[in-house]
């Protein structure tokens, strides 16, 4: 008796596919797409629509760091005594031994403030007018002009608002150093005042403000 044996096979299962639906994937649909890019275009016109605003406002504070570190810088002068360099006809130059350091607010200059050197036998810890700057061949009794800060170069919309914690009827305050402390002095502060604010304003946004503090003890602050 002879049995054959035959291999069996067993035949795959054949994928069943609704009509049509073989040549699609699960992906992103149109509606999807339209609903992104929507977005995107609102967020967009939102940002460029606050554009300026944000410039003018990253301005302003840009301004007060700047106005903290320069009366950091000239409280430093005051500290070490710097020489400054004065240029003359003659060749060589010379220096010019100033009594002291500091930064000159007028409010009937609202865009700029000057950083100056006290000079004179007997300084009197202000800024005296002297419109040369130091670099020129001036009189040594005279204060003179270290720089010109002009704060329209940073954005045309600043200003200097106020100065707060002045004697009334004042429109100009200078803040001085003198070494070898530096002892501080604040021209037209008010009776019993210990500190002065200079207030950095943006004309187009009145309530946009940032206040950098000097203290009579050197203390420099922003708020």
């Amino acid at each position: 008796m002879f049995f054959v044996f035959s291999p069996v096979f067993k035949k795959a299962p054949q994928k069943r596919y609704c009509r049509n639906s073989i040549f699609f994937e699960k992906g992103t649909t149109l509606v999807e797409i339209i609903v992104v890019v929507f977005i995107i275009s609102i967020f967009s016109s939102i940002l460029i629509s606050n554009f300026p605003k944000i410039l003018r406002q990253f301005a302003l504070s840009m301004s007060a760091h700047r106005l903290s570190q320069d009366l950091r810088k000239v409280q430093d002068f005051g500290l070490s005594g710097v020489l400054i360099a004065e240029q003359q006809e003659s060749a060589g130059g010379s220096f010019i031994d100033a009594k002291g350091y500091g930064i000159y607010f007028d409010l009937d200059k609202k865009t700029q403030y000057i950083i100056y050197a006290d000079r004179g036998d007997t300084p009197d810890f202000r800024y005296d007018g002297n419109p040369r700057l130091c670099i020129e061949n001036t009189d040594p009794e005279m204060d003179c002009i270290l720089e010109i800060i002009n704060l329209a170069d940073e954005h045309s919309d600043l200003y200097i608002r106020e100065i707060i914690n002045i004697e009334s009827g004042f429109i100009s305050s200078s803040i001085n150093f003198t070494p070898p402390n530096p002892d501080i002095s604040i021209e037209h502060l008010s009776q019993d005042g210990k500190e002065i604010g200079v207030v950095l304003g943006l004309r187009s946004e009145p309530d946009m403000v940032r206040t950098v503090w000097v203290n009579i003890s050197g203390l420099i602050t922003i708020e």
